[in-house]
């Protein structure tokens, strides 16, 4: 009977020490953790609070070790980030201008992506969505500092659908293959027209889709008619890497760009620019096709 009974008492003993323990060490980490926010020198309660008496509105708020990443807004104004350091009670305003952005990537706490939507708040002018690579190079307080902006284009998938605003009454002037792409010219349909130029040049409301089954891709531009002196488009693909062939129609009022391409392209790039060095500077559709998404 003694025997039994300390078998069990030594099958206890260690358990309730373990167990112990187990307390000892949950205490510990609480305490450790009460001790790392006590050494904050702002809190996310603080932050919400500071906009409370402002015209600027809390949109989202994201988590990354000690930083708050703030989403915020003015109305009639784009949205805006915000990188608030919990240890410092320091803060970065990510620099994205006045373009509207979509979404955001923390890579780490000095590289933060923004992908913008093409759009901005001062104007009703749209160019393709891109990312606004943010590189920190220092930290402070000022509105200006701490983040450096480089603007990258973005390898859309080819079956990608983007549709963008842009003015009336265009035509086609000319579409001039390049190595791994094409550019499409724009011009006034009526060389009278003061609307072509009033403000800005630019390319006509468009939209690019893509057909699987017939890989083909295609540019549709509303209110837009094709200049009577081109009638060679249909046979420039000659000698491109990505192109077999093009099609250029007109279609009612549209006229649509059929791009028959090769098996291989899987993405594309597209960016709005004007021809420099002329008056009044003409716009042009720069698209480029890709069999990966390296740079």
């Amino acid at each position: 009977m003694k025997k039994k009974f300390y078998f069990i008492f030594c099958l206890i003993i260690p358990s309730v020490i373990l167990f112990s323990g187990c307390i000892n060490e949950t205490k510990v980490n609480s305490s450790n953790e009460s001790i790392d926010k006590a050494k904050n020198q702002l809190t996310l309660e603080q932050i919400k609070q500071s906009y409370v008496k402002t015209d600027e509105k809390i949109l989202n708020t994201q988590e990354y070790k000690n930083y708050i990443l703030v989403e915020s807004q003015i109305p009639t104004s784009a949205n805006h980030f915000t990188l608030y350091n919990l240890k410092t009670g320091s803060k970065n305003i990510l620099p994205s201008g006045v373009d509207y952005i979509d979404s955001v990537n923390i890579i780490n706490e000095n590289n933060i992506i923004l992908y913008s939507k093409g759009t901005n708040s001062e104007s009703v002018g749209q160019i393709f969505p891109y990312e606004i690579d943010c590189t920190r190079v220092t930290e402070n307080n000022s509105l200006d500092g701490g983040f450096i902006p480089i603007n990258k284009e973005i390898k859309f998938p080819i079956d990608k659908q983007i549709a963008l605003m842009g003015k009336k009454k265009e035509e086609i002037t000319d579409i001039r293959v390049t190595v791994n792409g094409l550019q499409i010219c724009f011009g006034p349909q009526d060389s009278k027209d003061v609307f072509f130029y009033a403000d800005y040049t630019d390319i006509p409301t468009m939209d690019i889709f893509f057909d699987k089954t017939t890989k083909e891709f295609s540019l549709k531009f509303q209110d837009t008619k094709i200049t009577k002196s081109l009638s060679n488009a249909n046979s420039l693909s000659n000698g491109n890497t990505f192109i077999k062939l093009l099609n250029l129609k007109e279609d009612g009022t549209s006229t649509i760009l059929t791009i028959k391409l090769n098996e291989e392209v899987k993405y594309y790039t597209g960016k709005k620019a004007h021809i420099d060095g002329i008056e009044n500077k003409s716009p042009y559709l720069d698209i480029q096709f890709a069999a990966n998404n390296m740079d």
